[in-house]
């Protein structure tokens, strides 16, 4: 640490704020852990966002789409350095046997995915046990991520013809929680250990979003860059919200889908119920496609933790 004397002579010398700067920057780096494919930066950046609601929900994802710029990257299991990913759920197997699942075929139309299914496409499903500081959690509030082709009426009956997805026949939502985490990765193969990484602009679809509380909080580390509110739309309606910065400093996102729990999948066995009926006064919500730009090395706010 520098002493006040010290402070005072570079400040004499006038390159005190270049020294003080350089300190700032190499302490941070060494409490955050950069590697050499890091980058510091100093502050939280803005986001431009792209929303929009049913009929215009194409548009948007196309103006997305551009503002990222390059091509559909699709499942090719390496970086590529520029371009973006797309998730539609719809290659999905409803089958147990579904490519890398460890999850579980819960009835003929909700499958639990694996939380590495998308790993060759960089993002990693944050699954389990909610537990903090080494204490386990209630195995009845674990998460999970499911994929439905039914629209999630076989787990929440309330919901029937409410989930029309934007690009069928495939919806995505999480059970026990009302709350998905997605993290950031370089695209591997299969099998292969996953390596943080992030990413400048993320976005989804969402279904059925009725009333506000829909969201999504985008993080560097454990810093929140901030929470974006998804436009409402009419019952069964579609709305799409994306958010962009100029440099990759996404290396999660929490989606916050609607009010209340869709279903749950709890008990030993694990059994699948209905949570609350979507009415006026609780809004379920489920996803539909993921939008994100290429995961890269990602960029450190100076002053996030990891």
């Amino acid at each position: 640490m520098m002493s006040r004397k010290m402070l005072r002579n570079v400040n004499r010398n006038g390159y005190g704020w270049r020294l003080a700067a350089a300190v700032l920057a190499l302490t941070a780096a060494a409490l955050h852990g950069c590697s050499s494919s890091d980058t510091l930066v100093p502050a939280i950046p803005t986001a431009t966002q792209f929303s929009g609601t049913d009929a215009n929900v194409a548009a948007t994802m196309t103006s997305f789409r551009s503002a990222i710029g390059g091509v559909n990257n699709g499942g090719v299991a390496a970086p590529q350095g520029s371009g973006r990913r797309e998730i539609n759920w719809d290659g999905i197997t409803m089958a147990q046997s579904d490519f890398n699942s460890t999850g579980a075929l819960i009835n003929a139309n909700t499958l639990v995915i694996a939380a590495g299914r998308f790993g060759t496409r960089g993002i990693v499903l944050v699954e389990g046990d909610p537990g903090s500081a080494g204490v386990p959690g209630n195995p009845n509030t674990f998460v999970f991520t499911a994929v439905s082709d039914n629209g999630f009426a076989s787990a929440n009956p309330s919901t029937a013809g409410r989930f029309l997805a934007f690009s069928p026949t495939k919806t995505f939502a999480p059970l026990n929680s009302n709350v998905t985490e997605v993290r950031f990765v370089n695209p591997t193969p299969t099998g292969t250990s996953a390596v943080s990484a992030g990413t400048s602009a993320f976005g989804a679809v969402f279904l059925d979003v009725n009333q506000p509380g829909t969201s999504i909080e985008a993080f560097n580390g454990f810093r929140s860059l901030g929470r974006f509110a998804v436009p409402t739309s009419g019952a069964g309606g579609t709305s799409f919200l994306g958010i962009q910065y100029s440099s990759n400093v996404i290396t999660s996102v929490k989606l916050t889908t609607g009010t209340a729990v869709l279903a749950t999948w709890t008990g030993n066995p694990r059994v699948l119920s209905s949570g609350p009926s979507d009415t006026a006064a609780t809004d379920q919500v489920a996803m539909d496609d993921f939008i994100y730009a290429e995961p890269g090395p990602a960029v450190i706010l100076a002053g996030s933790t990891f």
